[in-house]
């Protein structure tokens, strides 16, 4: 999922860039990962039913950091990652 935003930094830009990273968000959000969380959430005590459920909270919690910080490519474990 990261690849794909850094894609998008890479060959677009302005006005472009942005939407095009709207609509990567909403996509993952809403149509790739919602129906397979929500299974997951029915078929919570089988395994691998969790994982898709835990992958969603957890892709949750990415969109919202990237948001909070304003850029999509940084983590804590990056070279880059701004330290205070």
């Amino acid at each position: 999922l990261k690849s794909r935003h850094i894609y998008i930094s890479k060959h677009f830009t302005g006005m472009e860039r942005l939407l095009m990273q709207i609509f990567l968000v909403i996509n993952n959000l809403m149509f790739d990962y919602l129906i397979p969380a929500f299974v997951g959430l029915i078929l919570f005590m089988i395994p691998h039913g969790r994982v898709y459920l835990f992958l969603y909270i957890y892709l949750l919690g990415y969109y919202c950091r990237a948001i909070k910080r304003r850029t999509w490519l940084l983590e804590p474990r990056s070279v880059n990652f701004p330290t205070k």
